[in-house]
């Protein structure tokens, strides 16, 4: 305020006292019109004060609440972060199955390669085999062979069942209550 009112008198013209009896009204006039300026510049003053101390206490509070923010944006920062390395690890993980898989179905793929190249060597091999004469009357042979013994297999068990009574069970006896 003091630094105020220095200034208020700094700007204002210093008045003459004249010696002139007239002269006295108007020299307090002025002084009266100085004090009033003085008076409303440090109304203003206090006026700005005021709306100083608002704008400091508005600025703290926002300040505040940016900083209660920077505090939340760092916590969910950190959170993503350790998200972010979950899922690389659970990548790098995925990618190291992707590989072992690879790795068996390219051994599967040489596996059922060989599986065929032998099949296919076999069946040459029968097919030569098959080509022969001896073979191709052993084969016949033994058609005949499993024709005639699955025939004397059923007619053996027909007439074992004749033997044993006609019963369907021929290991039971029957006996009777008369």
């Amino acid at each position: 305020m003091r630094q105020l009112a220095d200034r208020a008198e700094a700007m204002l013209p210093v008045v003459r006292i004249s010696e002139n009896p007239s002269g006295i009204p108007a020299v307090r006039r002025l002084m009266v019109a100085r004090e009033r300026q003085i008076r409303e510049l440090q109304a203003m003053f206090e006026h700005l004060c005021v709306t100083n101390q608002d704008v400091h206490e508005k600025g703290r509070q926002h300040i505040a609440r940016l900083e209660a923010r920077e505090v939340e944006a760092s916590v969910r920062i950190g959170q993503l972060e350790a998200r972010e390395a979950e899922m690389t690890a659970h990548i790098a993980q995925l990618d190291a199955r992707e590989a072992r898989a690879c790795a068996h179905i390219s051994h599967l793929e040489a596996k059922a390669a060989k599986a065929i190249a032998d099949f296919e060597a076999l069946d040459q091999e029968v097919r030569r085999l098959r080509s022969w004469r001896i073979v191709r009357a052993a084969i016949a042979v033994a058609r005949v062979g499993r024709y005639v013994a699955g025939s004397l297999r059923r007619n053996g068990h027909s007439r074992r069942n004749r033997l044993a009574g006609d019963s369907a069970c021929p290991t039971k006896t029957h006996t009777s209550t008369t």
